[in-house]
């Protein structure tokens, strides 16, 4: 790639971690398999976003002391390679944001430990009542609407800059056409619509062959000038580029 990337928008479940943290909240309260299944067609693309998220949410209920449990675990589960690639990025510059239709509170831990500040998270906000137990989220967000991430940043683009999202799931590839880069990530979830439609595609376990999509040649030459040439290395040995639907795989 030769157009270098000025903001780069990473989806949290499934893409920067190895769960998706509202499965493990429905565990924690007893309703796992239920949340799971409403998570599966959600994720593939069978049901509209806002005809299930109430509904799960109302399943789970969760008080504010499981979220904040569940907020921690996933600090534990990150996706291979996600701290290297995003201090890579740190070097050169780039702004690095966490979006998601998640909730602030669950992503806030992975965000710090990733080192990203946290205004740079965007996500959904959610409510606990005096006893700290689920009471609602909000509703007129862009994020809880079908369609939010694509809506979301198509306002980011209107700040300026070329943009650049990575995301597992179909409602990050609805979003595709509002970035100069979409990377589907199928590391964690191969989803078939995703990995048949998207531009560029990731089928490591790892986030670092992302890097492949991201960055232009020269950035690549910099990081191996400026100290990083062994993780440099490490994205060229994960990586095999093939051409597979609409455009290149890094496995």
């Amino acid at each position: 790639m030769n157009n270098k990337i000025d903001k780069i928008y990473f989806d949290f479940d499934s893409t920067l971690i190895k769960a998706e943290s509202l499965d493990l909240l429905g565990i924690r309260r007893g309703v796992g398999k239920n949340v799971s299944a409403m998570t599966k067609r959600s994720m593939n693309g069978e049901v509209a976003f806002s005809d299930i998220f109430l509904e799960k949410m109302q399943l789970i209920s969760p008080t504010k002391n499981d979220l904040d449990v569940v907020a921690q675990e996933c600090v534990g589960l990150l996706v291979a390679g996600v701290l290297e690639t995003m201090k890579l990025l740190r070097a050169l510059d780039k702004q690095v944001y966490i979006l998601s239709a998640n909730f602030y509170p669950m992503i806030l831990p992975v965000a710090k430990k990733l080192g990203l500040d946290e205004n740079n998270i965007i996500a959904n906000e959610i409510f606990f009542d005096g006893d700290e137990n689920f009471l609602n989220f909000n509703t007129s967000s862009l994020l809880a609407q079908d369609y939010g991430k694509a809506r979301v940043l198509q306002q980011e683009k209107q700040k300026g800059g070329r943009l650049a999202l990575v995301g597992d799931s179909v409602a990050d590839l609805e979003a595709a056409s509002e970035v100069d880069v979409f990377v589907g990530f199928g590391g964690v979830v191969q989803r078939e619509k995703v990995f048949k439609e998207s531009k560029h595609f990731v089928s490591s376990p790892s986030l670092l062959p992302s890097l492949n999509f991201l960055l232009s040649d020269d950035e690549i030459n910099k990081l191996k000038i400026i100290g990083f040439e062994k993780i440099v290395n490490e994205i060229q040995k994960l990586t095999t580029i093939t051409t597979t639907g609409t455009g290149p795989v890094a496995w």
